[in-house]
């Protein structure tokens, strides 16, 4: 009988050692999000982060990132305190909270993430001496592009009071005075995108060399 005692006893000391582990392996797998970098980006757009917390899962899937009520894309968790993700194409410029969440536990502490107003590079149609050209003749293009990871965007504008006809990646255009086309390039880092002036003589020509964003 007094042996009995001692195993339950002993038992009893085992459970309440194992039940604080549990309750300090819990603690120590809480979910966070500590910092994010980028912390900003542009609106309508979609840009690689970097997030760093804890209580993340490596296996595909199981970690959630959230800017706001909208979902990052391509999140890939390489450790429990470190994840990569592309930032959803969000509406308005503003800041949101981003947060993570692994099964039902949602992080609870705030990091910030600003959308900054979307506002790409414009090359202009412009009227000169010896006939429209465009106002500049060569432009390294970053800005990241509309709705599509990896792209980069940018915009030409007649600025003429006519309409204005040049050939570039898509084809031959004809820009009505006034209004302007935007363009969103797949990046090719070793050829760059040629736009070229067709109705006058000399040709005018805007070299666009595109490199991934940063």
């Amino acid at each position: 009988m007094r042996h009995m005692f001692r195993n339950l006893m002993l038992f009893a000391a085992l459970a309440a050692l194992l039940s604080t582990f549990a309750v300090v392996s819990s603690a120590a797998a809480a979910v966070t999000v500590t910092k994010i970098s980028p912390a900003t980006g542009p609106e309508v757009s979609e840009i690689a982060v970097k997030i760093k917390g804890t209580g993340f899962s490596t296996t595909p899937g199981a970690t959630t990132i959230d800017f706001g009520a909208d979902p990052a894309s391509k999140v890939v968790c390489a450790s429990t305190k470190s994840c990569s993700a592309v930032t959803p194409a969000y509406f308005g410029a503003e800041a949101v909270n981003v947060t993570a969440t692994v099964a039902s536990s949602t992080s609870t502490n705030t990091v910030p993430f600003t959308f900054t107003t979307y506002s790409p590079p414009v090359v202009k149609i412009v009227a000169a001496k010896k006939g429209p050209q465009f106002s500049k003749k060569k432009l390294k293009d970053r800005y990241p592009g509309i709705f599509a990871f990896g792209n980069v965007y940018l915009n030409i504008e007649n600025s003429t009071t006519e309409d204005q006809t040049f050939t570039g990646p898509t084809g031959s255009v004809t820009l009505e005075a006034g209004l302007d086309q935007g363009y969103n390039f797949p990046v090719n880092e070793s050829t760059p995108y040629i736009f070229e002036l067709t109705t006058t003589s000399p040709k005018k020509m805007l070299t666009v060399a595109t490199k991934t964003p940063k």
